[in-house]
């Protein structure tokens, strides 16, 4: 078995040529992009959804609070437990970072999506040379990934770019450990990949992490019994093990309050919707136009804008060829790699075939497959179509070098592959003429790529490395195939932030800003033309507070309440202060008054609306279900005195409510608010009788309380807020927001962190310490000699 002091890659030299060609390839590519201030995905996705939210998660977080929930969407979004992004995400750089307003968000969302573009280049690279393919065949693999139709159209969501990014790590870590199983690196390199994909997203990408892990390990595993190799099987299983718990260490943060708290959503699925953990309807998992067609399947080869839905097969003639080389000289290749070309090539088929959905049956499978059946387009299962082009493409240009060069040992029977070779080449080259004639890709600065290997030369020069015309044509095949597919990008015109709905609700966001300011309130929006919902994201920018949320999943008691427009007094005592209604809407309340009239938009004031803390002393009534409670909540009700409780609450609140018919006396009531800031509330009650304290805000047992020091719980009251039962006196009470399973992961995860540093140190030192090793292989001509894999 390979030792892990034998791990070290040969050629440095070659290495660091290859790593400057990918970064070269990446700036050269994204170069026009940022000069011209192009933008990713400016859809409503990012204008309406991921804009405001990361923006406000980034807000709340340089202001010193921890963003648990977003508080101006959905009367309180639990961020905590959303599938969509984790605040533990290093790479948000949340608390360092301004995303800024409306459109300066859309840039910031822009500049990491082409940040992590970078990394994802990189970790394509290191995921290559795991596989022990030769610095240019690796530099030539990855630059598929860099400039491939999927990798581009994956592009328009910050969140699953971010985690697809650590997705070659989680491939590349996997080959590792099938190597040299116990190896501290590959447990570490695994168990870190896997738990920072977790935390960019706990969703779709994990799901192919782990179908993908399941089928690589399950294949070693049984090849390994196979050959009675149990005491690999055993050293295999306790790597994975070890690995599993970095990863569960890094990522429970994320995982496993999502996984709790998804039984409470609701899933927008087209005009369908599920909730919780319920399975996709089967005609929202089989509509024609998420799915590839028959006739698309040329586009694997040939025009990158042909394939819209997302998760396009392009990898054009450098992928092709690429595959087709690995296939050509398939005997070539030694155990190791035809057990890596028939798992991850066969996944890579299972995912080019599942992406035709019902035409070739795989949706009736995939259907049934956990975690697999929650991604309903089956476009986004070619990912793992694309790793394994990337895989079998270093593979095959390795082997075309070794061919050229003399180094395989069969050149004398080879003759017709000669024949085939120049046949793919002639086919390339006419693919790349044509798209450079029938689709201009060069125009808009797409021309700047082709200077990579002149670049490359003039730094080889420079530091005096050793350029090989290996090398050479890697950068100039990579840099014309990044040419004929150039960035999907956007310019601000293409943008739904420029539609005129849009950019008038910006205006009269900010309008009212500039006259009453933000507070501890809501804003209310009644409006025909432009959805409440978009301008309830839009007011976040502006520190307004509403009832809205766009995002999907979301909590269902949420949306279900989003939607009661126009029941009388929930929203004000939700504390809607203010409506802005268009020109034919009006307030639900009675009593609202107009304060001043924008662009054809009035802004209205309730007569009353409960603040952030309120006393009250009267029982209201009772309720058992959320409908009982609007039908009587919508009658008059003076939410500022009185209260409705649930039932069941009802004997823990006995004796601190009195009932309607008897009158009380609230005058001698003080309520002095001490702190309220978005996780906690704190204030001195000071009343010469029993009541309850509602605290307005939204439900939710992440909120704790404390009276006098006292840990208390929280009552739900008026269906939807949390109250607390006071006796007279003086009290000093105290909300937090704090969910304590986010909270103790919250804490597994920084102590994770620093045990892995400290390990990670530890183990440098020793190497420093200890005496060098030389490697008595070189393991770019023998690859895997004693992996458990191997022949014996």
């Amino acid at each position: 078995m390979t030792s892990e002091k034998q791990l070290q890659l040969s050629r440095p030299s070659a290495d660091v040529l290859a790593i400057i060609g990918v970064i070269l390839l990446f700036a050269l590519r994204f170069s026009s992009t940022l000069a011209q201030y192009r933008f990713y995905g400016p859809s409503v996705d990012n204008v309406s959804i991921l804009g405001p939210m990361f923006a406000e998660t980034a807000r709340l977080a340089l202001h010193g609070m921890f963003p648990y929930y977003l508080p101006s969407f959905g009367t309180g979004f639990p961020l905590f437990e959303s599938p969509h992004y984790c605040v533990c995400y290093p790479f948000y750089f949340f608390g360092l970072l301004d995303y800024g307003g409306p459109l300066q968000s859309l840039h910031t969302l822009t500049g990491l999506t082409i940040f992590h573009r970078f990394l994802f280049g990189l970790n394509l690279y290191v995921m290559l040379r795991c596989a022990l393919i030769s610095p240019w065949a690796a530099f030539a693999g990855a630059s598929i990934g860099v400039f491939a139709r999927n990798t581009e159209l994956y592009s328009s969501w910050l969140t699953m770019t971010a985690s697809y990014t650590w997705m070659p790590l989680v491939i590349g870590s996997a080959i590792l450990l099938l190597r040299v199983p116990g190896s501290f690196w590959a447990i570490l390199l695994l168990g870190i990949s896997a738990g920072m994909m977790t935390l960019a997203t706990a969703a779709q990408p994990v799901s192919h992490a782990i179908l993908f892990c399941a089928v690589i390990f399950g294949a070693a595993v049984l090849s390994l019994g196979l050959r009675r190799d149990f005491k690999a099987v055993t050293q295999l299983i306790l790597s994975l093990l070890a690995a599993g718990a970095i990863a569960f260490g890094l990522a429970a943060v994320s995982a496993v309050p999502v996984l709790l708290g998804i039984e409470r959503m609701i899933r927008h699925i087209g005009h369908g919707f599920v909730l919780g953990h319920q399975a996709i309807p089967w005609d929202k998992f089989t509509r024609n136009d998420l799915q590839l067609s028959f006739t698309q399947l040329p586009g694997i080869l040939i025009k990158p804008t042909w394939i819209q839905i997302v998760g396009s097969p392009y990898v054009g003639p450098l992928g092709v060829a690429g595959v087709a080389a690995a296939l050509l000289f398939y005997r070539g290749l030694n155990t190791t790699q035809r057990f890596l070309t028939a798992v991850i090539g066969g996944l890579g088929l299972y995912g080019l075939l599942s992406a035709f959905g019902s035409h070739l049956g795989f949706a009736y499978i995939n259907y049934y497959v956990p975690f697999i059946n929650k991604s309903r387009e089956p476009g986004r299962h070619l990912i793992f179509f694309l790793f394994a082009v990337v895989l079998l493409t270093g593979f095959g240009f390795e082997q075309i070098e070794k061919f050229m060069t003399g180094r395989d040992a069969s050149r004398n029977v080879l003759s017709r592959k000669r024949l085939v070779i120049a046949v793919f080449l002639v086919l390339a080259s006419v693919v790349v003429v044509w798209e450079l004639w029938a689709n201009s890709p060069l125009q808009g600065g797409g021309w700047v790529v082709l200077f990579l290997a002149p670049i490359l030369a003039l730094l080889s020069l420079l530091f005096r490395i050793k350029l090989t015309p290996a090398l050479v044509f890697a950068a100039i095949v990579a840099s014309v195939a990044s040419s004929i597919s150039p960035p999907r990008t956007f310019d601000l015109f293409s943008s739904t932030y420029v539609a005129p709905a849009n950019l008038r609700s910006l205006e009269v966001l900010s309008t009212i800003r500039n006259n009453i300011g933000p507070g501890d309130y809501r804003i209310d929006f009644r409006d025909k033309e432009f959805s409440p919902i978009l301008w309830g994201m839009n007011s976040s920018y502006f520190g307004f507070n509403s009832f809205y949320n766009q995002l999907t999943p979301q909590p269902y008691d949420q949306f279900r309440f989003s939607q009661n427009h126009n029941t009388p007094y929930l929203r004000a005592m939700m504390g809607a202060r203010y409506i802005l209604c268009s020109a034919e809407e009006k307030p639900t309340d009675p009593g609202a008054k107009e304060l001043f009239a924008v662009q054809g938009y009035k802004l209205f004031e309730n007569a009353t609306y409960m603040g952030r803390l309120t006393l009250v002393h009267t029982l209201a009534g009772t309720f058992n279900q959320k409908d009982q409670f609007v039908t009587k909540a919508g009658r008059e009700f003076d939410f500022l005195t009185s209260v409705y409780i649930h039932e069941s609450d009802a004997p823990q609140l006995e004796g601190f409510l009195s009932k309607p018919s008897i009158q009380t006396e609230a005058a001698n009531d003080r309520l002095y608010v001490i702190q309220s800031s978005t996780n906690r509330v704190a204030a001195m009650v000071e009343s010469s009788q029993a009541g309850v304290l509602i605290l307005n805000e939204w439900f939710i047992p992440a909120w704790q309380v404390t009276i006098n020091g006292d840990s208390k719980q929280i009552l739900r009251v008026n269906q939807w807020q949390i109250g607390v039962p006071i006796r007279p006196g003086k009290n000093v009470v105290e909300f937090v927001y704090r969910p304590s399973i986010f909270w103790g992961f919250l804490i597994l995860n920084r102590i994770t962190w620093l045990l892995l540093a400290g390990l990670v140190l530890t183990r440098v030192l020793r190497l420093f310490m200890s005496e060098p090793v030389v490697a008595t292989s070189n393991p770019q001509t023998e690859a895997f000699p004693r992996g458990p894999l191997a022949a014996d």
